[in-house]
């Protein structure tokens, strides 16, 4: 758009022809500092009329370095005439020519033609390409004569040139040039189509070279618009659909995860441009996690991809404001356009954790993202290492499976990890975030007081030039206010600078980085004098604002820290669920440490280790993690399912005892039944109960009562937990709700409340019928509870089996003993255990401990400190 009209350049180039008067002048003006600029002139073949006559007429020697002929009409023809008339003329003008562009606005296909102007070079260092189409002939044919020509290029630019889109094998073919290429410095590979292929082949090049030093690949939408063409898919050599169907590609993950994962090997690369190549937050984990040492980097380009909180966090912790190596380059990053986050590639590649990343993994090793995740597990092990002398085994207890076959990890020479390109990896990691002795400690600083490393006054200019670079996004603002606040704490300066630097995000800034400042008082004054909402102070009530009061506080005043297994509705913009939700995620914290330290099985919903289960964010499915920032405003619900239980030798009360505690619940006067199961939450800490006696109270309550919340209001002082599924599940099986009090829906509901792995126990799983899905962490690990006490006692243990692995198809009866080393992936087990010939009472009582959570006991300490 900013060139001039053609009609405006020739009218000035013919009135430039008439001043001179004669064409050898015109030569003398073009050819300046030995370079021929013809730049933006858009001239075509037949307007090289005059340069032969200007050639023809001029006296001397010429002699030229540079040749820039972009922005022209030129087709490949021409532009050999034009080197050729030269050479004619003043024999080796061109033999120390280094710089040849010939970046065209209109574009042509590049042919056979263009290569016979090049041999008349001797030295070119430099070839610019922009805008011609590169036809795989052509590509094939222009390689081909640059190697044989032996050039070593300085600077190669074949953006827009449409390598990719119709075939894979012009790519390939430049890939192969490129490691001739020694010297390279830049290429510019922009607006073209390279798919997951391609951008492999170009890493492991560029890697084995080791030279360039700016790589540009932004706009290369990959697979992008044309993912869905099945011509296209066909011509990049996807594979059929099994069954005969559509045409699937061979990969799921974002094509630029192939090449990121190799740029921390270059160890010359300076810059790097990927803005609008499709990058999700995966890329930018796997950029992360590879340039996370790179001393060299200085800039990183990633403006107009979906990253989301997830991508900007992962590149401002492990990239941008890492402060390691010291002394490193890093000076920009660019993140205009990133605010979206690109949906995951699969179910296997979830978030890493970066605070704790203890969990159950299963990782797809294809994608690049699991194998960087696996990098980082990894890497945290060897932190600990040092830290607190944590050993590879008490780390990862139950090893590496790789395909379901043992694996153990390796190192390069280099000293990094190297793992397998293909197949699942499956491990469970362990990190303790406190040496043992400490892990045995209430109310820990370390644990409860989660600010992060001090921002450095270096970080926080680098951090602050990102930020105010995005001025007119807030919504990518505050995603960089959320990095910052969930890994860094702030001064009161600093944090003042960042509200003078965004008015629109000030208050944003203080509500998420108020608690992260090292010193909160010096930036009160913000709140007082009017500068941000009255939310950020505590309400002073007067009395007609008692009862709201009292109604609000009605969940702390019921809540105990001794038995805090129930549900959760928290409205957070009220002071009072505010600290309610802070006392849970703190204690969550302690009791994820001791099972950690007690070498307890991951018995989580979904394999992080947390206690938190079945959470909703503002009536949204919400994944809670130990990285997960708690919002000033939202509505969060959730079941916390507590690891603490009385110790096997505690006394239940007595019969009578527990009578008059049923009367007084059943007599007692209040409208809302919900209130006597908070009441018997309240004092259940002081006593111990069977679960015969929980069966008693079920029965005596009025209708009204939910029968989960009483579940567990007790399921943690339950003396005997390990019979309350026989119970609960065989009654339900043969009794209405009207006569026992127990229904299928009430028990599966207490059952999902506290999960399989803390009701099923393996003294007392005997025909009990058991419905697992493999997609999901906790029924995977039910299955190898079971499997295990199979193989142990005999596989004839299992009966009424039925395995749906598709819910269409007929069911497989039977489960194969292989099985017990390698799960199926996905589908439906049905399945019954009445325990072989051989049963184990120690065994069991091994696995039971393992497995269930039953058996793990916070210290004394912990429990007589404890919130009451």
């Amino acid at each position: 758009a900013a060139s001039p009209s053609r009609h405006k350049v020739r009218t000035e180039f013919e009135k430039q022809m008439e001043v001179a008067g004669e064409p050898k002048h015109v030569l003398r003006g073009l050819i300046k500092r030995k370079v021929l600029d013809l730049r933006n002139m858009w001239l075509d073949d037949k307007d090289l009329e005059w340069f032969r006559d200007a050639v023809v007429a001029h006296q001397g020697t010429v002699q030229v370095d540079e040749v820039d002929l972009s922005g022209n009409n030129f087709t490949a023809t021409g532009v050999e005439r034009l080197l050729g008339t030269l050479v004619q003329a003043f024999p080796g003008c061109l033999d120390d020519l280094r710089r040849l562009d010939v970046g065209l606005a209109s574009g042509w296909k590049v042919q056979g033609a263009l290569l016979g102007g090049l041999k008349l070079t001797r030295q070119l260092q430099v070839l610019g390409l922009s805008g011609h189409q590169m036809v795989d002939h052509c590509v094939s044919t222009l390689c081909a004569g640059l190697e044989a020509m032996g050039v070593q290029l300085k600077s190669l630019d074949l953006s827009s040139t449409e390598l990719g889109h119709w075939s894979k094998s012009g790519p390939f073919r430049v890939s192969k040039f490129l490691a001739t290429q020694a010297k390279l410095k830049t290429l510019d590979l922009s607006f073209n189509y390279f798919m997951h292929e391609a951008l492999l082949s170009l890493g492991q090049v560029l890697v084995a070279t080791n030279c360039v030093e700016e790589i540009r690949l932004a706009h290369n939408p990959g697979a992008g618009e044309r993912s869905n063409d099945t011509t296209f898919l066909r011509a990049v050599g996807a594979t059929a659909h099994p069954t005969g169907g559509e045409i699937k590609a061979g990969f799921t993950f974002p094509p630029m995860n192939a090449f990121v994962q190799f740029l921390g090997r270059i160890t010359s690369l300076r810059t790097v441009d990927l803005r609008s190549s499709g990058c999700s937050h995966e890329t930018a984990f796997v950029l992360a996690n590879s340039l996370v040492i790179h001393f060299h980097i200085e800039t990183v380009m990633l403006s107009g991809n979906s990253l989301g909180f997830r991508g900007i966090r992962a590149l401002m912790r492990l990239l941008y404001l890492n402060g390691f190596p010291a002394g490193r380059k890093m000076a920009e990053l660019q993140i205009m356009g990133c605010s979206l986050r690109g949906v995951p590639s699969s179910a296997e590649a979830s978030d890493f954790a970066f605070l704790d990343p203890s969990g159950t993994y299963s990782l797809d090793l294809q994608n690049p993202f699991c194998r960087g995740i696996a990098d980082q597990c990894l890497r945290r092990w060897q932190m600990l290492q040092k830290m607190y002398d944590t050993s590879f085994g008490s780390c990862f207890a139950r090893g590496f499976l790789l395909d379901g076959k043992p694996y153990t990890p390796t190192k390069d020479a280099k000293n990094d990890w190297t793992l397998p390109q293909i197949g699942t990896l499956s491990f469970t990691a362990a990190y303790p975030l406190t040496d043992a002795v400490q892990s045995q400690t209430p109310y820990q600083t370390k644990l409860m007081c989660k600010k992060g490393r001090a921002l450095l006054p270096e970080q926080f200019g680098r951090w602050l030039r990102c930020f105010q670079a995005v001025e007119a996004e807030d919504d990518t603002q505050i995603l960089l206010l959320e990095a910052l606040a969930v890994d860094f704490q702030v001064t009161s300066a600093q944090l003042r600078g960042i509200m003078a630097a965004s008015p629109s995000t000030a208050t944003a800034a203080m509500e998420l980085l108020m608690d992260r400042t090292e010193d909160p008082s010096a930036i009160f004054d913000l709140v007082t004098d009017g500068q941000l909402p009255i939310r950020m102070l505590p309400v002073i009530l007067d009395e007609k604002h008692v009862p709201e009061y009292v109604e609000q506080t009605k969940q702390l005043h019921y809540f105990c820290g001794s038995n805090p297994t129930g549900h959760y509705c928290l409205d957070l913009e009220k002071s009072v669920d505010a600290i309610l939700g802070e006392h849970l995620v703190a204690q969550n914290c302690w009791e994820i440490e001791v099972m950690k330290a007690q070498g307890a099985v991951d018995c989580s919903q979904k394999g992080n280790f947390q206690l938190f289960r079945n959470e909703r964010f503002n009536y949204n499915n919400h994944d809670f993690s130990a990285d997960w920032l708690k919002p000033l405003l939202g509505r969060w619900e959730f079941d916390y399912a507590s690891s603490m239980h009385p110790p096997p030798s505690a006394s239940s009360v007595s019969n009578e005892t527990w009578r008059l505690v049923c009367l007084a619940l059943e007599k007692a006067a209040v409208h809302e039944p919900g209130f006597r199961i908070c009441a018997l939450r309240r004092v259940a800490w002081r006593f111990v109960v069977s679960s015969s006696q929980v069966k008693v109270l079920w029965r005596c309550l009025p209708p009204g009562v939910i029968a989960a919340d009483l579940f567990t209001s007790l399921f943690n002082r339950v003396v005997d937990p390990e019979l309350l599924a026989p119970m609960l599940l065989r009654a339900s099986g043969r009794a209405s709700s009207s006569s026992e009090g127990f229904s299928t829906p009430s028990v599966r509901e207490c059952i999902e409340r506290v999960g399989p792995l803390r009701v099923y126990a393996a003294t007392t799983i005997d025909n009990l019928h058991l419905t697992i899905d493999f997609a999901k962490h906790e029924c995977r690990v039910l299955a190898e509870l079971v499997f295990r006490l199979a193989r142990k006692e005999g596989w004839c243990g299992l009966t009424a089996v039925r395995f749906y692995r598709d819910p269409e198809a007929p069911p497989q009866l039977g489960v194969p003993q292989s099985w017990a080393s390698e799960m199926p992936a996905k589908g439906v087990l049905h399945v019954t255990y009445v325990g072989g010939g051989g049963k184990s009472a120690a065994f069991r009582a091994e696995l039971q401990a393992k497995y269930t959570c039953i058996s793990v006991q916070l210290p004394a300490a912990l429990r007589q400190a404890g919130l009451k």
